[in-house]
């Protein structure tokens, strides 16, 4: 999956660098990365309803937040195909990511392909969480 954003940061700020899902599930799944712990794991994925299992952006929130003990993060982030995954052969994905500053749920979409791989395997949502600080460079570096 080709994705850049909050999503990325936090996966990279988990410790992984590139994330591979070999396979297909007999039943919806999410992928679940906890930096904290350094784990991956797998749950099936909820089922919510027709008006936000349809949607991307409706179906992560609602995702995040019950992933999340029911509340926003900017510590928690997800990618989900929408509905077009199913329809087409270039279907893309959504990074989701909880905006502070706005109070709200943001989406930016990436990833040409790999919405449709994601619906087709199974593959409901990837959900990536890390309480872990951000690597701040320092500004003392001196150049030789």
């Amino acid at each position: 999956m080709e994705c850049a954003g909050h999503f990325a940061l936090i996966l990279r700020m988990s410790g992984f660098d590139a994330l591979a899902v070999p396979g297909i599930s007999k039943e919806e799944v999410v992928l679940i990365v906890e930096g904290d712990e350094g784990s991956i794991s797998i749950a099936s994925a909820p089922v919510f309803g027709d008006e936000i299992d349809l949607g991307a952006l409706s179906y992560g929130e609602a995702l995040l937040k019950r992933f999340n003990n029911g509340e926003l993060s900017k510590k928690i982030a997800a990618v989900t195909p929408g509905i077009g995954a199913f329809h087409t052969r270039f279907g893309i994905v959504s990074s989701l990511f909880f905006d502070k500053r706005r109070n709200r749920m943001r989406s930016k979409q990436a990833g040409r392909g790999d919405g449709t791989v994601m619906r087709f395997n199974r593959l409901r949502a990837v959900i990536v969480r890390s309480s872990l600080p951000r690597v701040r460079a320092s500004l003392d570096t001196t150049r030789e």
